[in-house]
């Protein structure tokens, strides 16, 4: 086959089969290493609070470098190249660091800092990638082989992971020859990144709204067949050039005319104006915060940063619990959990478009803050299971079916509520900052979990872990549920300025009110006005209405 008759097929493939096969593939290379990498600096002679604050590094400097990286690829539109670069960068980088760099704390520690300054946002990169073409999938109404929903794409690598790699490693290193383990996951992880790097130069980094125009700028790709990606309406997202008057909120409503998912967002501008609002003269950085600082937004990136640090703690310290003498789990009963933590995670992605359509985001928080406290509850009571059961440390394996909620549903909630309040062409970004929130909550995690375990040990950890994520839980029942319910909770909440409008809407009500009332203090219906409040008090859904004028202004 010519080169020319290379490229021409090249061009033929879809873009949603090359990110299957980066997630297949990328994910292959992650689970053969990043598990079994804190069993490994164990064995290099690191303490246990050194290995905490290794694991750190990299969540802390993706805090800095991820929404940096995001921004460089949104404004320079290098994209594929950037992602090119920073996955055969992280597949070398994690090779060398098995084989040439002197395993001694300092020497791995100053390494993995530039190693992971130089590979942030490998993942942001494809989940914005991802999110955009399966919108524009679902907007033309293609039927894929393998689905076009982020989460039937996102499967894959799940699939990867957890069914196939994982346990394949475990097994390696547990009858593998003591040479040849010590080196395994070291060769076979550029393999894999090599192959995933061919496959990012054919991810489609166009802006969806920049190529449809005013088209369904809601979660056609991740909510699947119409529903609201666990995001609740109104959402807030950047609309207007002036400073003063950087928010507005758009109501998706259903609408037949939306192809493959009924709904689409109400225009607000035409074509041109969006995209001339995307490349006016507000930087990138300046469109990006006007998002995420809204009190809702900023609520629920919190939440997600909460989650992530329970995600640290679990990822970086459980194979060193299982491994204590008084479980004593072999690394192929981990790499088994491995899977188990796949089946319910398969699952969750499979059936994300149904699940996302009945669950809103405040449902989920809560329930994933619950899952983490029952799932470290019982990690913290595995030497007595262990003992209590015949199963031994395989006791373990139930527990790891609850990860399909504490990691799945977060992940799939999370990059949704991106892809729903991002800017137009300005994807990376936003999911550069859930990028590095998440990795400030990893950092966390990891920190403060190396010096509670090096202190009260693995039941100590998950045990303390499992309680702080109970209260969490049951603060954002009350907060984002509860409340919500009446209008006070927080998802209620738009922008600051919106909240202004909504106080001077309701203090211009309240006055009118008094100042129309007869005597009896009932209120006039000859031409004067009075409030209407929606049913759950939006202050967004106040009406003026002009009862004998006919008039109504909103």
């Amino acid at each position: 086959m010519t080169r020319f008759s290379i490229a021409a097929y090249a061009t033929q493939i879809h873009p949603l089969h090359y990110a299957k096969t980066w997630y297949f593939v990328s994910f292959a290379g992650y689970a053969c290493m990043t598990p079994y990498l804190p069993l490994f600096y164990e064995k290099w002679g690191l303490t246990r609070t050194e290995i905490g604050a290794v694991n750190a590094l990299k969540p802390l400097v993706s805090f800095v470098a991820t929404p940096a990286w995001g921004w460089v690829a949104d404004y320079t539109g290098k994209h594929n190249a950037l992602f090119f670069w920073k996955t055969v960068s992280q597949g070398l980088g994690y090779c060398a660091l098995g084989f040439f760099v002197p395993k001694h704390f300092t020497n791995v520690f100053v390494y993995i800092f530039f190693l992971e300054t130089t590979c942030a946002a490998t993942m942001t990169l494809a989940d914005a990638a991802t999110g955009t073409m399966c919108r524009r999938a679902s907007s033309k109404n293609e039927k894929l082989w393998g689905g076009n929903t982020y989460g039937e794409i996102r499967l894959w690598g799940a699939v990867s992971w957890g069914f196939l790699f994982g346990p394949a490693m475990g097994a390696a290193l547990t009858y593998l020859p003591a040479t040849l383990a010590n080196h395994a996951p070291f060769v076979v992880y550029p393999i894999f990144l090599a192959a995933s790097a061919a496959t990012t130069l054919g991810f489609d980094f166009t802006p969806f709204s920049e190529e449809f125009g005013d088209g369904d700028i809601g979660d056609a790709g991740l909510g699947g067949d119409g529903g609201d990606a666990g995001v609740d309406s109104p959402i807030t997202s950047y609309e207007s050039d002036d400073e003063d008057c950087a928010l507005t909120t758009a109501t998706v409503a259903p609408d037949p005319s939306a192809p493959g998912t009924g709904l689409k967002s109400k225009p607000v501008k035409s074509a041109e104006s969006a995209r001339a609002n995307s490349t006016n003269s507000r930087g990138v950085g300046s469109k990006t915060w006007a998002v995420v600082s809204t009190p809702t937004n900023a609520a629920t990136f919190f939440a997600f940063t909460l989650m992530s640090a329970s995600m640290a703690v679990t990822d970086t310290y459980l194979f060193l619990w299982m491994e204590d003498s008084s479980i004593g789990a072999s690394r192929l009963c981990m790499g088994v959990a491995l899977g188990f933590t796949c089946v319910s995670e398969v699952v969750l992605f499979k059936n994300e478009a149904r699940i996302k359509k009945h669950v809103s985001t405040e449902a989920s928080i809560v329930l994933i803050l619950f899952c983490y406290a029952l799932r470290q509850w019982f990690y913290a009571l595995l030497p007595w299971l262990s003992t209590l059961t015949p199963a031994g440390p395989w006791v373990v394996l139930p527990a790891q079916l609850l990860h399909g909620i504490t990691f799945g549903l977060f992940w799939s909630v999370g990059t949704a509520f991106v892809q729903k309040i991002a800017p137009n062409g300005q994807t990376s970004s936003v999911m550069g900052v859930f990028g590095g929130l998440n990795a400030f909550g990893s950092f966390s995690g990891s920190v403060l979990g190396g010096a509670v375990f090096h202190t009260f040990g693995g039941g100590g950890l998950f045990g303390g872990i499992g309680c702080l994520n109970f209260a969490l839980g049951c603060v954002a029942y009350q907060m984002l549920i509860s409340n919500g319910k009446s209008g006070r909770g927080l998802r209620r909440v738009g922008s600051w300025r919106e909240m202004k409008v909504g106080f001077a809407r309701r203090s211009h009500s309240l006055k009118s009110l008094l100042g129309r009332s007869d005597g009896n203090g009932s209120s006039s219906n000859r031409g004067g006005w009075h409030a209407v409040a929606s049913e759950d008090c939006d202050p967004r859904a106040v009406e003026m209405v002009g009862v004998g004028g006919g008039v109504g202004v909103t």
